[in-house]
């Protein structure tokens, strides 16, 4: 069969005969040197074939080689061959590829190997359309895949636009409420600063008022005791308990006109009731003396009347003179306490401003 008769795509190199694959294992010899060997045929045609051999010796071109294929009554193989051209494999040493042209075929094994090369043609036909399908399947499995893939790629390119479209306007939107919480933020600390001013100067107005309050009333209570103390020296004046209180004190408030006068008279008020209060405390710690003399004296006086801690002495029961000891009891001694003062005595000071 020629090449020609192959479908284009099966042609693949200038070759006078179509060559089919091979896996045949023969003997061979070479007539020359008498050299013998094992090979194995790779493909086969009408004029020729390939065979892997065997050989630690040079093999000369154009020598003639005997092959034995041992297939006997169905041999298609010829006995006798040309070796065209050989190749040293790759990696080895001693293993060749060899081509070798047939010579002196007879028309048996012509026909033989006619008929194997026309089978082999038909498998690799059988291979090449059942590889053509399969590429035209693949292809068309492609194309749908890519087409597919195309398609779905162009809803996912809406989606991720729309998705886009709307981080962005949800941006924009974050982007605006951001500058409006600053804006609100920045008005608020504004706000917040102007309050804690106006808070600190209101509350320094409030501690001066308080203090301002504070010394206010202290005046006020100092003046008050001034007052109380005057008021009470002036009912012991007039209860009679110290004659010259009176007179130390009756100071004319009319010749005071102005507020140095009125501080003075506040002045003289209080050295003349620093000395009545000495004279007073003075008063008070005699008679504090007095009051424990008298009440050592009634002590002996009761202890010398009464049994001196005796209810039966030298067998007989202490007599008490009850008469004389209720006479030395307490009703006899002084309490201390002056006569009560005239509620009704008041001080009118007049205080000017």
């Amino acid at each position: 069969m020629s090449v020609k008769d192959l479908p284009r795509e099966l042609r693949g190199e200038s070759r006078r005969h179509v060559r089919v694959p091979e896996n045949t294992r023969l003997l061979w010899h070479m007539r020359e040197n008498g050299l013998v060997g094992q090979g194995c045929i790779r493909n086969i045609s009408a004029s020729g074939m390939q065979i892997e051999l065997t050989s630690v010796n040079t093999l000369p071109e154009n020598s003639i080689f005997s092959f034995d294929s041992n297939l006997n009554d169905a041999n298609y193989i010829p006995d006798t061959g040309r070796l065209v051209w050989r190749r040293k494999k790759r990696f080895s040493a001693d293993q060749y590829s060899c081509g070798f042209e047939f010579a002196n075929v007879s028309d048996v094994l012509a026909s033989r190997l006619g008929n194997r090369v026309e089978e082999g043609v038909r498998h690799l036909t059988r291979m090449w359309k059942v590889n053509r399908g399969v590429t035209i399947l693949l292809v068309a499995v492609t194309i749908g895949l890519t087409g597919y893939a195309v398609w779905l790629g162009g809803i996912v390119f809406q989606d991720v636009s729309r998705s886009n479209e709307g981080l962005l306007a949800t941006a924009t939107q974050q982007a605006d409420l951001t500058r409006e919480y600053q804006r609100l933020y920045a008005d608020t600390t504004r706000r917040l600063a102007d309050v804690t001013l106006e808070l600190n100067q209101t509350t320094a107005q409030y501690q001066e008022a308080r203090n301002q309050l504070q010394t206010a009333r202290q005046e006020l209570v100092m003046t008050r005791s001034v007052l109380s103390t005057t008021e009470g020296l002036l009912a012991q004046a007039q209860a009679g308990n110290i004659p010259q209180a009176a007179a130390r004190i009756a100071l004319a408030p009319d010749t005071v006109r102005n507020i140095p006068d009125a501080r003075a008279l506040i002045a003289s008020y209080r050295s003349q009731i620093r000395v009545v209060a000495a004279r007073i405390r003075q008063i008070k710690y005699e008679d504090h003396l007095a009051r424990i003399s008298a009440l050592e004296e009634r002590d002996r006086v009761r202890l010398m009347y009464g049994n001196q801690g005796y209810l039966m002495k030298s067998g007989q029961p202490v007599a008490v003179d009850v008469l004389q000891y209720r006479a030395a009891g307490f009703d006899a001694i002084p309490s201390g306490q002056g006569s009560k003062p005239d509620s009704k005595v008041r001080v009118n000071v007049t205080v000017f401003q």
